[in-house]
């Protein structure tokens, strides 16, 4: 898929709507142009990414369309879609027009950047993945004018091979390898031209904590210690923690007593559908399903072989509520709690 986006940043990774992440090369072009591939892996990308062809059929196809609807106004996206089958799709959607904005550099007068045409060109191939990548191969480029666009045909498969001597230097990883993603910069002003890491990759996220709850009309204060584990791109990790709680027992003389009670908890990680920076695993979750056991017992508050069922929902970034239930034994008493926790 050839596809242009209005508005990035250079180092910026380009979400592909409704898709996962994988590895994108960007590479700047003259005038200000700029196209970024999205891709599965380097095989894939050496046997179907002949972009100078791509754009050479697209051309021819786009020239054979009538004035009327080639120009029907500016500011256009186009998309261009090739089949498996050879099959050619081509369509139209057109932005209103804005007002063209200029600016002042020194006593040079300059028009701004505005609304750039868009192309998109999706190559549907047959992938072997296991990642839940999807079947297409997607060239993402944004020109001034599509002027500028026939000028490119014929010079952009050398920046590709340019891409790949880079990513054959990286000192640690094969990233010809399928098992791994990354994001190659062709910029020069790109701080880090080379990110990458394995798509299987099982990260760890280390997350203490505190929280204040409640439970049998008792306020208590929790001491947390979780640590999670994400086996690469899946959207569901493991997660296994310590929880301290804290309760304040006030004493006749005017002094209170601190009763420590321990759980032992284990249970899911839920992440978002897709992650969109440079991450792994992914720092944004939806929530967690745990159960807990008690394993130190201090005071009344709890009878022994006591366990917990917390369902956490992130309700902001370190901000998560989780409504639990306790119960004894095999669910006997079972009373309800709620607990509110500040992730460090």
């Amino acid at each position: 898929m050839l596809y242009c986006q209005q508005v990035f940043s250079q180092r910026q990774f380009l979400p592909e709507k409704e898709t996962p992440r994988r590895s994108q090369i960007n590479i700047p072009l003259p005038n200000r142009n700029r196209m970024v591939i999205g891709y599965n892996s380097w095989g894939e990308l050496n046997v179907h990414g002949n972009i100078d062809s791509l754009l050479h059929l697209f051309l021819t196809d786009y020239h054979q369309l009538n004035d009327t609807v080639k120009k029907a106004r500016e500011n256009q996206t186009i998309r261009y879609r090739i089949e498996s089958n050879g099959h050619r799709t081509l369509s139209f959607a057109f932005r209103p027009t804005q007002d063209e904005p200029y600016q002042f550099v020194g006593n040079d007068l300059q028009q701004s950047d505005g609304e750039a045409d868009t192309l998109i060109v999706e190559k549907k191939i047959q992938t072997s993945n296991r990642h839940g990548l999807p079947g297409d191969l997607r060239f993402y480029l944004i020109f001034n004018s599509l002027d500028e666009l026939k000028t490119l045909t014929g010079t952009l498969n050398e920046r590709i091979e340019k891409a790949r001597k880079l990513a054959a230097s990286h000192p640690k990883k094969d990233l010809f390898k399928p098992r791994y993603q990354s994001y190659i910069n062709l910029d020069s002003t790109a701080r880090y031209p080379i990110l990458a890491a394995d798509y299987w990759k099982l990260g760890k996220i280390i997350q203490p904590g505190v929280g204040v709850g409640i439970t049998k009309n008792q306020f208590y204060t929790a001491l947390l210690g979780d640590v999670g584990l994400v086996p690469g791109r899946s959207r569901v990790g493991l997660r296994i923690g310590w929880h301290e709680y804290f309760f304040f027992d006030n004493q006749p003389d005017g002094n209170f007593t601190i009763h420590r009670n321990s759980f032992l908890n284990a249970g899911l990680l839920f992440f978002r559908p897709w992650r969109l920076t440079s991450e792994l695993p992914a720092s944004s979750s939806r929530g967690s399903l745990v159960v807990g056991y008690l394993v130190r017992n201090r005071g009344d508050y709890f009878a022994d072989n006591t366990w917990r069922l917390a369902v956490g929902m992130t309700a902001l970034q370190r901000l998560r509520i989780e409504p639990e239930l306790y119960w004894n034994g095999f669910f006997k008493q079972v009373y309800p709690g709620v607990r509110l926790n500040v992730s460090f």
